[in-house]
């Protein structure tokens, strides 16, 4: 998927606008969901007002936890 936004913020926001089902389950009103792990690029992202670099891309990773 294609989204763009000089923030997470707003890189999320397009990604709700295109996938409104989405909505809640990134982010809320107090941030990056604590059971959400984003990256832009190699980097962890902490919180939605990070800058995202045009052209950067952007991974949203649900937790993963289990296992041995």
């Amino acid at each position: 998927m294609q989204a763009a936004g000089p923030t997470l913020r707003e890189v999320i926001a397009d990604v709700v606008r295109q996938q409104p089902k989405l909505a809640d389950r990134i982010a809320d009103a107090n941030g990056i969901l604590p059971e959400i792990m984003i990256a832009i690029g190699d980097t962890e992202a902490l919180n939605v007002d990070t800058p995202v670099p045009e052209g950067a891309d952007v991974f949203v990773l649900p937790s993963i936890a289990g296992g041995r």
